[in-house]
């Protein structure tokens, strides 16, 4: 039976009753703590995108193909910006300009005809 004289260590079996354990930190200063996981969203094709955008095609409901330059690339991360971020391109930007000369050379060579 425990008297008003009883400490915590002696009330509780987990506890050894040295003053140590009540200086030690609940945590350690190596492990960081636990972050909750964010919620998943996926932004999928927006009818929209085909008018504004006439040179890609959907393939699915978070993949698009760019006719010019012929590259398959996912927008369900950022959506319209991931389209806008290849048209920015270095690779899209490439394309597009050898597409101009080849329809340049195109048109030179029916005026020809």
């Amino acid at each position: 039976m425990a008297d008003g004289n009883d400490s915590v260590a002696d009330l509780d079996p987990d506890r050894n009753g040295s003053s140590d354990d009540m200086d030690e930190p609940h945590c350690s200063a190596d492990t960081p703590p636990k972050k909750r996981p964010r919620p998943q969203y996926k932004t999928k094709w927006q009818q929209n995108w085909a008018s504004k955008y006439p040179c890609i095609t959907k393939k699915s409901e978070t993949l698009a193909e760019w006719s010019v330059c012929f590259r398959a690339f996912n927008f369900d991360h950022q959506g319209e910006r991931d389209i806008l971020r290849h048209l920015g391109g270095a690779d899209h930007l490439k394309r597009t300009k050898e597409l101009e000369k080849v329809s340049e050379i195109d048109n030179v060579q029916t005026e020809s005809w």
